[in-house]
């Protein structure tokens, strides 16, 4: 997929997702995992957004785009505030490039997809006893019927 540099070291979706995708939650979706398709390239000048997320089950996936409850807010902030910073690995790379990008995908970006409902949008499976969605606060997909 990587077309051997043809496109400048990006795989083909990582040359579409910038090409197009920056104004979309998730413009690089991978649903075949454990496959080489789902690999980076070897472009590291790539915005974040470019790179592919895999899903390893799309039933289960709409649940971690979204932090639906109080309680993961005030999981967010300590961890945030006062884990992370006071953490030896938090004081030891704090100024790495890689845990930067990270502490930023955590931030706007998760909180974009937050916004944007897709825990309800992507949620293929209907309320029953496997997935009990209305238990829980959350619903089907209007497309999953």
């Amino acid at each position: 997929m990587s077309g051997n540099s043809a496109w400048y070291g990006r795989t083909l979706q990582e040359a579409v997702a910038l090409t197009y995708g920056a104004g979309f939650a998730l413009p690089n979706v991978h649903l075949s995992a454990g496959t080489g398709f789902t690999e980076r390239s070897s472009d590291a000048a790539l915005p974040t957004y470019c790179y592919g997320e895999t899903v390893a089950d799309p039933r289960l996936w709409p649940l971690s785009l979204h932090g639906s409850h109080d309680l993961v807010e005030q999981a967010r902030v300590l961890r945030n505030t006062r884990l992370d910073p006071q953490s030896r690995f938090g004081r030891v790379f704090a100024e790495s490039p890689r845990l930067k990008t990270w502490q930023h995908l955590r931030g706007g970006p998760q909180q974009a997809l937050e916004a944007q409902d897709l825990i309800t949008h992507l949620m293929i499976s209907p309320d029953s006893a496997e997935f009990p969605l209305d238990a829980h606060g959350l619903g089907s997909s209007p497309d999953s019927s």
